[in-house]
Parts: structure tokens; C-alpha cells; sequence
């Protein structure tokens, strides 16, 4: 792959991106560009995106956030696997979801003892948290200032700072809101050798990704490599964070990467010896 020099910056770094290659679109079918930083390893795409609106959360769908079973499961592992490890207060912890969804996240802290809150752009997310689960979300993109002088424990971002235009300022901006040693699950897409390695987006031209994808007989292959496919989504992740980026943010908010974390324990232990990713970190305030 011949890389092209652009002249814009790393969001994570600041340093020089390279544009890698052209992807098609997952919602318009266009041509998006890829970039990588030459410092850090992220990728990047819509690098001219630089603001989002709440009013584009407005007319989406909650179809994507009832997923009950999964949400209550990885959060009771996550705050269980937290309390073994001594990471945090025994009692009366303030637990701060941003980008929580419909609140599960939020029925299970508080099932496990924690004030729990949870900050959520898409308004008919927000409503079924409020009226039905009866949980406590903010219907607003996250912002520090709507907690005024409120600290939190544990803030979770499951999933989230992909989406964002501004990660650095967004993490930062979530990290004032944290106490002094307290912990942040931080949790994006994974990154590594292996996933570029398997990316049938990254790996081949858009005219070959098309016609494999349009080829009947292969359907049941291109299901299970689109699964895999870490850049098949360009318009909505425009982030691809590698571990040592997720480093450089953690040095950003005074913090420091304490453990990847997977519901396999043995994946988060041996990962990091093969320079692989679980995109699941946690992170502890200095």
C-alpha cells in the first residue's frame, strides 16, 4: 500500500498522518479515506468531522441498546472484577456511565450498591431509562459541566470514544470528573496486528471487498470476515485506538493503564505479551 502524506494531525498525538487507503462507507457507500499516525499507530478516518450535534442522535433507533443479558452480564463482571482487585472504595461509590444507552449499565451498578448516573445523547435512549428502568441519564452529549462540582469513583466509556471527533478533549474533559485514585473502564474497538492482519476492508481494494461481498456462493465467508473486520464501519468509528494511544490518553488525564480487561481472564494476561488488543482498559487517576 503506497501512503499518501496529509498534512492534518493525529487526534490522539498530534503526530503526521498518513493516508492509507480509500474504504467504502457502511451508511452512504462513498469512498472514505483511512489515515494512520506514523507516531502512534491509531487510524483515523473523517478527519474533517470536527463537531458533533445532539440533534443527530434525535431519529436513531433504541433497537441497538436492548441487549439486556450482554450489558448486565459485562458490567457485573467488570465492577465484581474491580471490587477483587481492591480498586476501589468499599462503600457509597458514585458510578458514572457516559454514553450509557438505555441504562442497563446503570440497573446493574446499583444492584451492586453504587449512586449510579448516566449521560446519554440519543433521546428516546434516555426516556426508556428515566420512565421504564428508573434510572438516572442526562439526555445531552457529555459535557463535565453537567455535574458542576460532583466526583465520581468509577466512570465507564464502553464503546463510545470511537464515535467522537475530539477523543483527547472528551477523555480529559471525563477525567476531571473522577476522584484522585479512582478507576475509568475505558473500552473501543480493538487494534492490533491481528485485526489489520484479518480486516478484508484494510487488506484488499474496495472493487475486490465489493465483488466478494456481492458473490452468493460466498456469502457465509464474507459474514464471518465482515465480523472481524475492524475498518468495515468508517462513517460511524472514526477512531481505531492502538494500545500505546490509549497510553498517551491515560498520560494526558494524569492517569496510568493499570490492565486490559476481558471477561476471559486468561485473553487479558497473555494478550499483551503477543501485542495484541481486548480494547478493553482500565485506567486509575493518579
Amino acid at each position: 500500500m503506497n501512503a499518501k502524506f496529509h498534512s492534518s494531525n493525529c487526534r490522539v498525538c498530534e503526530g503526521l498522518l498518513s493516508q492509507i487507503k480509500y474504504i467504502r462507507g457502511e451508511e452512504t457507500g462513498d469512498n472514505v479515506a483511512l489515515f494512520k499516525c506514523k507516531n502512534c499507530g491509531s487510524y483515523f478516518s473523517k478527519i474533517e468531522f470536527s463537531q458533533q450535534i445532539t440533534n443527530e442522535f434525535s431519529s436513531g433507533s433504541i433497537d441497538v441498546y436492548m441487549n439486556k443479558d450482554y450489558v448486565l452480564n459485562r458490567v457485573q463482571d467488570i465492577l465484581s472484577y474491580s471490587s477483587i482487585k481492591k480498586w476501589l472504595p468499599d462503600e457509597d461509590v458514585d458510578f458514572l456511565d457516559i454514553g450509557c444507552g438505555v441504562g442497563w449499565s446503570l440497573v446493574e451498578a446499583e444492584k451492586k450498591g453504587f449512586n449510579a448516573y448516566g449521560v446519554e445523547p440519543m433521546e428516546v435512549a434516555s426516556e426508556y431509562a428515566n420512565n421504564t428502568l428508573k434510572v438516572n441519564v442526562i439526555n445531552s452529549l457529555f459535557r463535565a459541566d453537567l455535574f458542576k462540582d460532583k466526583q465520581f469513583g468509577f466512570i465507564m466509556m464502553d464503546q463510545v470514544l470511537e464515535h467522537v471527533p475530539n477523543p483527547t478533549e472528551t477523555i480529559v474533559d471525563a477525567f476531571r470528573l473522577l476522584k484522585p485514585g479512582g478507576l475509568f473502564f475505558l473500552s473501543v474497538p480493538p487494534v492490533d496486528w491481528s485485526r489489520i492482519l484479518l480486516s478484508m476492508s484494510y487488506q484488499f481494494p474496495m472493487k475486490i471487498v465489493e465483488r466478494v461481498e456481492n458473490t452468493r456462493y460466498l456469502s457465509k465467508l464474507t459474514s464471518l470476515a465482515r465480523k472481524y473486520d475492524t475498518f468495515c464501519f468508517p462513517e460511524g468509528h472514526i477512531n481505531y485506538f492502538s494500545t500505546r494511544a490509549i497510553s498517551i490518553l491515560a498520560e494526558r488525564c494524569n492517569a496510568q493503564l493499570v490492565e486490559q480487561y476481558h471477561i476471559d481472564r486468561k485473553r487479558s494476561k497473555y494478550f499483551p505479551f503477543l501485542k495484541l488488543s481486548t480494547g478493553s482498559f482500565f485506567l486509575r487517576k493518579n
